[in-house]
């Protein structure tokens, strides 16, 4: 099911222009009206150029204005407010979060382009080396749960996020490895040395990212992408998590797939090797 102009627009919020903004606050005030427009009548109405409309719908992803407009009658079915509110009952908190998990998982896997799943999946096969890498708090967290999940299934991945340490790993990798940089801005300084650094390395380079184009992006052989979802606030943090995880997972079972018995092997010897009771046989 591909998603509609309401989900669209919260995707690039954070990466609107002023004038793409205004655009925005009409187009939601007067939807009906814009349906007979042109680009240039909206244009006129808005007080922006006729240029600022035609990239504003190519921002939002269709490939002419008269597709983003043909678009407006299927985006109010369904929709929920996101956020939550102080006098929401549990009942309604778990409406909304229902709601937008369905949209995050939908959203996520409109973004991100198959082939780039598999080109991620076809350098992370071939890999003697995984260097997963991040600089916030809660992407380090993240970092370190991928490389598990690689581990788990039979991969040499490790999290790495302080500097000389990940600098030192980067400069003994060689062509054949690769390193996973999660960065949702994609323009933290520390993270785009490690994708140059590894660049020069010969390393494949795969970052994660939100949607809307970034330094980061343009340094990796293959970006992936996280939802950028509407404003901040509590919510919003919790889909950004599940964006995430949508992503890794798609990656991880695929993976899985690509020797199904080997992975299955051993996966169970980590069960066994964990188990306080465990003896070699």
């Amino acid at each position: 099911m591909a998603i509609g102009y309401a989900q669209k627009l919260k995707l690039i919020l954070d990466d609107m222009t002023f004038s793409e903004e205004k655009l925005a606050r009409y187009i939601e005030e007067h939807r009906n009206e814009i349906k007979t427009m042109t680009s240039q009548e909206l244009a006129d109405k808005t007080g922006v150029g006729q240029s600022t409309v035609i990239r504003f719908s190519q921002k939002l992803g269709y490939g002419s204005f008269k597709k983003m407009i043909s678009d407006f009658d299927s985006t109010d079915e369904g929709d929920v407010e996101m956020e939550v509110e102080p006098q929401d009952s549990v009942k309604e908190t778990y409406v909304k979060l229902k709601k937008q998990y369905e949209d995050v998982i939908e959203m996520t896997l409109n973004i991100n382009d198959e082939s780039d799943i598999s080109k991620a999946i076809e350098y992370i096969v071939g890999a003697n080396r995984i260097l997963v890498t991040a600089f916030s708090e809660k992407n380090v967290i993240f970092s370190k749960y991928l490389a598990y999940r690689f581990s788990f299934a039979g991969y040499n991945a490790i999290a790495m996020s302080e500097l000389t340490s990940t600098i030192s790993h980067i400069n003994i990798c060689n062509t054949n490895d690769v390193i996973i940089v999660i960065s949702e801005s994609g323009t933290t300084d520390r993270l785009l040395n490690f994708a140059k650094i590894a660049k020069s390395k010969g390393m494949k380079v795969i970052s994660l990212t939100k949607k809307n184009a970034n330094p980061l992006q343009k340094l990796s052989d293959v970006n992936l992408k996280v939802i950028n979802y509407g404003d901040r606030g509590f919510m919003r943090m919790s889909m950004v998590r599940i964006s995430m995880l949508v992503v890794f997972d798609l990656i991880l079972l695929n993976l899985v797939k690509e020797d199904f018995d080997e992975s299955e092997r051993f996966s169970e010897i980590i069960k066994l090797q964990t188990k306080l009771n465990y003896k070699a046989k």
